[in-house]
């Protein structure tokens, strides 16, 4: 629980004064969120994605090290590069037995010792570990929980972003209130992948998704 939470903080503080992501922005038609707020938004939305298409030109590793030589301010992420993060200082600090699990909509990691757990599960199959000390990191949907509360969550959190007005990009032009977003996440397989060991080394999966580290 401790290790999930600190890398998670650690992602949201890399990115607290960024351009944010390029795939969260704001309805103008309906919301609850202030006026400056949305424009703020609207304002950044469009140089966080060219940033973000920049930084996949680049191998993980080499996009996460020109990310820390950026300035706060022109950092960007969606919740791939917010992962990377996250998973760069877990592995910094030896964390064991973290897993990047990956669905077509969306990335995050999760931290298990059970080593029974499954290398492909749908969203609604996650109940199953609710005797599990499983935890989700998750900083780009600002989620922390235990495995199996990982749905309600996702729903609660894409419910406020809609009340508030804020939508998700799906591909360029192609967005969605957020809560509608979020049902995407229910269809489908999620794919785990262990990133370290029981002693937090990184493992061939891990070596495989940034390339060229040791």
């Amino acid at each position: 629980m401790t290790n999930s939470h600190q890398m998670m903080n650690y992602a949201r503080q890399f990115f607290k004064v960024s351009l944010k992501t390029g795939n969260k922005t704001f309805s103008l038609e309906y919301g609850l969120a202030s006026p400056e707020r949305k424009q703020r938004r609207l304002a950044n939305v469009h140089k966080a994605y060219n940033a973000i298409c920049d930084l996949r030109k680049h191998l993980n590793y080499d996009a996460c090290r020109l990310l820390d030589s950026y300035s706060p301010e022109e950092r960007a992420g969606d919740c791939h590069e917010y992962t990377c993060i996250a998973l760069q200082y877990g592995r910094a600090l030896k964390v064991p037995n973290i897993w990047l699990v990956r669905h077509e909509f969306h990335t995050f990691l999760v931290l298990a010792n059970e080593s029974e757990l499954k290398n492909k599960l749908a969203l609604k199959e996650f109940y199953q570990y609710k005797d599990e000390d499983i935890w989700v990191c998750d900083p780009w949907f600002n989620i922390h929980c235990k495995l199996n509360m990982y749905g309600p969550m996702a729903i609660m959190q894409s419910s406020r972003w809609s009340i508030a007005g804020k939508e998700i990009c799906s591909g360029w032009n192609m967005q969605e209130p957020a809560n509608q977003w979020c049902q995407k996440l229910f269809d489908g397989e999620m794919r785990f992948l262990r990133m370290t060991d029981n002693s937090g080394q990184a493992t061939h999966d891990c070596k495989n998704f940034f390339i060229d580290i040791g």
